[in-house]
């Protein structure tokens, strides 16, 4: 097999036909498709989702190295996890099923790739209501403005595991938390950051398209209680990872973790 195998995960949920714009720049892509799998993972639904996924890889993907893995169970850190076990890649590629990426997307990462290098792309944000147009969030001020490649000072792309190449030496046998259904991202990266030497930008054209979707959740929806109660419980796992090998994380990596979840859960309401 490629020294440079990249397994591509997919977790889906009920996908509308935005999943297949997400293939469709998959199959798009300038790297080989020898070079890649994609592992699509259907997690608490099946019918009529499966159906029509694999009807469309016939048409449209019969080439390229396609699996559908489907469970009863639902949850992205479940989805994730089942598609770490079975992947064949050496490199991990996370990508969300209403996202696409640039047709050089893989190639360019795999450019700044390595067993100790996480490599990052850059990230442009749409909507549906205007898919031509463009715009940015926190990665994209990261990719831009951040000089440095240390672990601390590109912390903004520590928040999700997407938009990034990941070596497999890197992840080893760590997984996502199955008991969190927010902020998974964040702690699954703080994770396996004691194995990251350093961050690498892929070049500029090299692009992570981020859909804006209208019914997505809202924090505003939960009670002051619940959001202290979750923060609490968050703050306890990256706490427990860190005293765990308090030498092995970087502490000021942990520390804005902390913050991070106190900002974003707690402080912003008041």
């Amino acid at each position: 097999m490629n020294s440079s195998f990249i397994s591509i995960i997919i977790p889906t949920y009920c996908p509308g036909e935005y999943i297949y714009d997400c293939l469709h720049s998959l199959s798009k892509q300038s790297l080989s498709y020898a070079s890649f799998e994609i592992i699509i993972v259907l997690n608490g639904c099946k019918a009529p989702y499966e159906a029509s996924i694999k009807k469309y890889i016939q048409d449209n993907m019969e080439s390229m190295d396609i699996s559908v893995v489907q469970t009863d169970r639902a949850g992205v850190s479940n989805a994730r996890n089942m598609a770490l076990c079975i992947a064949k890649g050496n490199y991990i590629c996370f990508l969300d099923d209403d996202d696409y990426v640039s047709t050089n997307y893989l190639s360019k990462l795999l450019e700044k790739a390595d067993s100790g290098v996480l490599a990052v792309s850059n990230l442009l944000t749409f909507s549906d209501e205007d898919k031509n147009r463009f715009g940015s969030d926190y990665i994209t001020y990261a990719y831009k403005n951040v000089k440095s490649n240390s672990v601390f000072r590109c912390r903004s792309f520590l928040s999700s595991s997407c938009g990034k190449l990941i070596h497999k030496d890197i992840i080893g046998n760590r997984l996502f938390d199955v008991r969190l259904a927010n902020s998974e991202d964040a702690l699954f990266m703080f994770t396996i950051s004691n194995r990251i030497d350093r961050i690498e930008r892929a070049d500029a054209d090299a692009i992570y398209y981020r859909r804006l979707r209208k019914n997505s959740a809202s924090r505003s929806h939960i009670s002051m209680r619940n959001r202290f109660a979750f923060s609490v419980r968050l703050i306890g796992k990256f706490s427990l990872i860190y005293f765990r090998h308090p030498f092995s994380y970087n502490f000021f990596l942990y520390i804005s973790r902390i913050v991070a979840v106190l900002y974003r859960n707690v402080l912003q309401i008041w």
